[in-house]
């Protein structure tokens, strides 16, 4: 049975509060998915624990984001290859 968006947002959840931020004073934020081939796909975004807004010097480099896989398995981290190749920007 495939996940709809609600189930989706609750394992990106459960994904992002399993893997902290390795910065203390931040952590990663849930955005808004968006369906794409296999699952739901969500941006990585990241704020400040103390809730102040982030300044231009504090940008952090990685993976653009993650899909949550419709078939229930494992999340797994999208290469900005394959976010390229998806075309996961452009929508």
């Amino acid at each position: 049975m495939a996940l709809d968006y609600e189930q989706a947002v609750t394992v990106a959840k459960a994904f992002l509060a399993a893997e902290p931020f390795p910065y203390p004073e931040y952590r990663y934020a849930l955005t808004i998915g968006q369906p794409t081939a296999g699952g739901w796909y969500f941006d990585y975004s990241i704020e400040r624990i103390d809730g102040q807004p982030m300044s231009e010097r504090e940008a952090f480099g990685g993976a653009p984001g993650y899909l949550v896989p419709s078939d229930g398995s494992k999340v797994r981290v999208i290469s900005w290859e394959e976010w390229s190749d998806r075309q996961l920007g452009g929508k």
